[in-house]
């Protein structure tokens, strides 16, 4: 029979024959998998590696045959996140038990899309690994992200860097637009489903959870909210269905927020935030960030208009238009701190990735530099042509002016007169 260590109490613990490869430790009674090379035993889904608020969470065995989970590296309303390792592959992943879909309707529904979501792979997008329920837990195996959310970065309400905020800005427009191509709204972006990799790189998590998930936001006893409302479009304030432009809406409230820190929408109050939503003018960006392209402050605004038909058209085309008005020529840089967005030798590797703008002027260039040296070439070929044949003409010259001089020294005179009328055509002839 194998053993093995409690790694909370230090008891020696046996395995036991109902559930392979766990232990149970006689000393505080919790499930736990055996050490392993790679480092200290992990404990297992019901031993509550989590806060002390967190409930212990049963999965079963089932679960544990292909799954062990780590320490909670994540809470919410909606549940738990645990740093996990999957057996099957030997990858270290993130695992998402949900803890707010209460009814079996939304469970089928959460299921179905979530198999939807492991068929989307992109750069930008998290990695959805797996989807399934234990006993009664529905959960998700993503990858693992370890460079924190767009949340973080966001928490000292300072703006971010503009050449940063543009980059993920158009990092995250490329991850929808692959989810948009799958037929797969998002629905609920905001700073904390915007993760990072290990190497900087934006990703957008937690896709299609908001429709499944009926509280997506809080609401305080005194009415004060925090979280998603501020990026609900306003067809979702209406209560109408979200779509497309919901998504590009949140987009262009996450991309004022980056620039400005904090969004063109806040209050308190919840009902204060839903009503600027669907009347309020968010406050020009282009007056609270010096040096702001007028072409990037237009399109700000464009994705943040009250009708979802004067948005972008789509994420894809939103990217290259940021793309496009983030070009050297279009800055107009005015006093004030960090004035300007993005010199030339500051545009971020990832921007610089994207087709250049192929402009007049740079066409213009390569033409210009062949006609001149079609120019000059064809002055190299009329000179030597003329120098050949002027040794032509005087050589000739020599021969009839000899023939000449020989025939009158002969008396030959008709000889005589021809070739000094040959030698006179052929001085014209030259000449002319």
């Amino acid at each position: 029979m194998s053993k093995g260590t409690c790694p909370r109490c230090g008891l020696p613990v046996e395995a036991q024959r109902s559930v392979d490869e766990l232990f149970r430790c006689p000393g505080c009674d919790r499930l736990v998998t055996p050490s392993t090379d790679s480092g200290p035993p992990l404990l297992s889904p019901d031993d509550g590696l989590r806060s002390a608020d967190t409930p212990p969470l049963q999965v079963g065995a089932d679960f544990c045959r292909d799954y062990r989970l780590g320490p909670v590296v994540g809470e919410g309303a909606m549940g738990t996140v645990y740093r996990g390792l999957q057996l099957s592959t030997g990858r270290v992943v993130a695992i998402k038990f949900l803890t707010r879909i209460d009814s079996d309707v939304a469970l089928t529904r959460f299921l179905a899309e979530g198999k939807l979501l492991a068929r989307v792979t992109h750069p930008n997008v998290v990695r959805v690994f797996d989807v399934g329920e234990a006993l009664g837990h529905p959960y998700l195996v993503t990858e693992l992200m370890e460079g924190g959310t767009l949340e973080d970065r966001l928490q000292a309400g300072r703006p971010l860097k503009p050449a940063d905020a543009v980059m993920i800005a158009r990092q995250c427009l490329f991850g929808l637009s692959a989810c948009h191509e799958a037929g797969i709204v998002h629905r609920d972006l905001k700073p904390a489903n915007i993760l990072f990799s290990s190497t900087g790189e934006a990703k957008i998590a937690d896709l299609g959870i908001a429709r499944q998930v009926d509280a997506t936001w809080i609401v305080t006893a005194t009415g004060s909210c925090v979280g998603t409302p501020r990026y609900m479009s306003p067809e979702q304030v209406r209560g109408e269905t979200a779509e497309v432009p919901a998504d590009l809406y949140a987009m262009g409230v996450l991309i004022y927020e980056m620039l400005c820190g904090k969004p063109p929408f806040d209050s308190p109050l919840l009902p204060e935030i839903l009503s600027m939503h669907l009347t309020a003018k968010p406050p020009p960006i282009g007056s609270r960030v010096a040096g702001l392209p007028d072409a990037l402050a237009r399109l700000v605004h464009q994705a943040l208009s009250k009708r979802p038909g004067d948005r972008p058209r789509s994420a894809l085309a939103f990217a290259e238009s940021i793309y496009q008005a983030c070009q050297p020529s279009k800055f107009h840089p005015r006093p004030g701190p960090d004035a300007g967005l993005l010199e030339p030798d500051q545009r971020p590797a990832r921007l610089a990735r994207a087709p250049p703008i192929d402009s007049p002027a740079r066409r213009r260039a390569p033409l210009r530099v062949a006609c001149i040296g079609a120019a000059l070439l064809t002055v190299l070929v009329w000179w030597g042509y003329a120098c050949w044949h002027r040794h032509r003409l005087e050589s000739a010259a020599e021969r009839l002016w000899g023939i000449h001089e020989n025939a009158l020294r002969a008396h030959a005179l008709a000889d005589a007169a021809t070739a000094a009328r040959a030698y006179v055509a052929l001085l014209r002839g030259g000449d002319g």
